[in-house]
Formats: C-alpha cells, sequence, structure tokens
C-alpha cells in the first residue's frame, strides 16, 4: 500500500491526461466510420450529432451493459430520424470489424514479443530458451489467444444481438463484411478503422510515462496492454477492477513491481474513466441544447 500510495503522489498526471484526451480522439475516426456506413443506406446525419452519440454510447455502458449502443442508436432515430434497426445494423458491422482488428493484434504481439511471454508462463528461462524449437508451445500459447479471441467474439456480437444459429452468424459477418465495400471509398473506411486503434495504441503509449518504473517498458507493451485491456473491458463492466489486475500482471513481463503495475492500472483507468464521465455528461446536456427544435 505504501508504494500504491507514492506511485499516486508521484505520477505525473499530465501524461494521463494526454494519454485519456488521445484516447478521446478516436471517436472523431469512429464516428466519420459510422456516417460512413449509414451513407449508402440513404442517411447522412450530421457530424456533430452522430459524434456526441458516440461520446455517449461510452458513457452509458459504464452504467449498463449495451446500454450505450442502444442510447447512440436511440439518438440519431430522435434528432436524425434514422430507423433504429438501420442504424444497429450498421452498429454491427462496426463492432465486427473491431473484433477482426484483435486477431492482427495478437498476431503481432506473438511474432516479436512470444519469448517474453512464455517465459512469464512457464517461469523457467531454460524452457524459454527451447521455445522457438518446439512447436507444441507455440500451439498451447496460440490455443490460449483463440479462446480469448472467441470469448471476445461471443461478448460483443452474440451477446448483444443473438442470432440463434451459427450458420446465421456466419452469414450475419459476410453480410457486416460486405457492407463495407457499399461505402463510397472503402479504403478510407479502412484508415478510419485503422486509426482508431492507434489512437488507442499512441494513448496507452503516452500514458506509461505516468510513472517512472513504467516510463521505459517501450511500445510492445503499450501494444499488449492496448490487447489484454480490451478483454478485461469486454470481460468486465467498464474495466473496473479488472483492467488495473491485468496491467499489474502484464507489466510484472516487462520488468515493473506488481504493485507499481496495479497503480499504474487504477491511475490510468480513473483519468479514462473520468474523461468518459464527463464527456457524456456534456454530451448529453449540448445534444439538448443544439437540438431544441427536435
Amino acid at each position: 500500500m505504501r508504494l500504491m500510495r507514492s506511485a499516486f503522489a508521484n505520477a505525473n498526471y499530465w501524461w494521463l491526461i494526454l494519454g485519456a484526451f488521445i484516447n478521446f480522439t478516436s471517436n472523431y475516426f469512429r464516428t466519420e466510420r459510422w456516417r460512413m456506413l449509414l451513407k449508402p443506406l440513404g442517411y447522412t446525419p450530421s457530424f456533430i450529432n452522430t459524434f456526441l452519440s458516440v461520446i455517449v454510447m461510452y458513457f452509458a455502458n459504464l452504467l449498463f451493459p449495451r446500454l450505450g449502443e442502444v442510447m447512440r442508436c436511440g439518438i440519431l432515430t430522435r434528432y436524425e430520424k434514422i430507423p433504429v434497426d438501420k442504424s444497429i445494423g450498421t452498429m454491427v458491422t462496426e463492432r465486427l470489424v473491431d473484433v477482426l482488428t484483435l486477431p492482427i493484434i495478437i498476431g503481432i504481439l506473438l511474432l516479436v514479443e512470444k519469448d517474453r511471454f512464455y517465459e512469464a508462463l512457464s517461469g523457467t528461462q531454460a524452457i524459454t530458451k527451447n521455445f522457438s524449437n518446439n512447436p507444441l508451445y507455440s500451439y498451447f500459447l496460440y490455443g490460449i489467444v483463440g479462446l480469448l479471441i472467441i470469448f471476445v467474439l461471443y461478448k460483443n456480437i452474440t451477446d448483444k444481438f443473438w442470432i440463434g444459429r451459427i450458420q446465421q452468424f456466419i452469414i450475419g459477418i459476410f453480410q457486416g463484411l460486405k457492407s463495407i465495400l457499399k461505402t463510397e471509398n472503402p479504403l478510407l473506411f479502412i484508415f478510419h478503422s485503422v486509426m482508431i486503434w492507434v489512437c488507442f495504441f499512441v494513448a496507452g503509449y503516452v500514458s506509461l510515462f505516468a510513472l517512472p518504473e513504467t516510463s521505459d517498458v517501450g511500445p510492445w507493451a503499450a501494444l499488449a496492454l492496448m490487447f489484454f485491456g480490451a478483454l478485461a473491458y469486454t470481460a468486465v463492466q467498464g474495466g473496473v477492477g479488472a483492467y488495473p489486475l491485468v496491467a499489474a500482471k502484464l507489466l510484472l513481463v516487462y520488468g515493473v513491481a506488481e504493485t507499481i503495475g496495479l497503480s499504474y492500472g487504477w491511475l490510468s483507468w480513473t483519468v479514462q474513466t473520468g474523461l468518459v464521465i464527463i464527456g457524456g455528461l456534456l454530451s448529453l446536456l449540448i445534444l439538448t441544447l443544439i437540438n431544441k427544435e427536435a
């Protein structure tokens, strides 16, 4: 506890705030991406209403699971006259693209950091030296990651819109991917999707400079935090308790004391969650003010 109190007292909160605002910037790209999906359906919502609805989504999701997705679609229905079923369909496509990005991220991590992760799992450097020569170890690690990805797919897609049958689920995935080709500029859609994750990564990397002990762990640690942090937020509502624990265990792999890692996790989560709450409340107020006649 003494180390945690010291970490909280000595943290450079400007780095955490900067990281939170870079994370916040990802909402611009998420907004533009959503508008691109709505346009082929015959709807062109204003940027400001769409942007504010995205901010409200994150705030509402802190209160109740999936409430944010319902609210952001409801906002466009109220202020932009877009039927809920249309906006929900595009939202599923968005979620699908985000989830399919996760295997790419973990693939990069395993390619670059597999020895480090396996050393942490095995706890034995001697076994780690033979890691690349024994495919069984690789299969084991990839199997764990595969199960995690399946869990995220289930939580983000089937939990939200239960399809009922595997065949329909697969068809839904292909339909969602095909809808991307209907946008005016599929490459721009991909650019916005990539930039969302770039913002997440840069935000996490910048935030690591808040503590001296985490400032030199490097960009790969930030990428790992982004991936496993996403799993923590998926598994537990708002990531409360889960994200700090994941951060502590993960940073331990990079030589950071578990108490410091836990402190960093709580610091990062608190600043980020605080910005989400403030942004959500302000967005609800602004929506009311700019749409008085709606």
